[in-house]
């Protein structure tokens, strides 16, 4: 009979932060896309849509890099 894990891998307060995390990343990003495709940063100096799109680049980033330690966390806990 092979062992079971008493804690379920969700319950790790590690994941818990990951998770809520990448819940804050994810949400951010979709308010930047939403803005854009709503027509908010036309009207955008080249400074502030460069600014926009740096933004946008460093957290699609770290949501990578969090989803990516996340899943590695939940491997290990498998």
């Amino acid at each position: 009979m092979s062992e079971q894990q008493t804690t379920a891998p969700f319950d790790n307060p590690d994941v818990q932060t990951a998770l809520e995390r990448l819940d804050e990343l994810v949400t951010r990003l979709a308010a930047l896309s939403s803005a854009a495709t709503q027509g908010g940063i036309e009207s955008l100096d080249q400074p502030y849509l460069s600014a926009y799109f740096l933004q946008m680049e460093e957290l699609a980033m770290e949501a990578h890099l969090v989803s990516n330690d996340l899943g590695m966390t939940l491997r290990e806990a498998a």
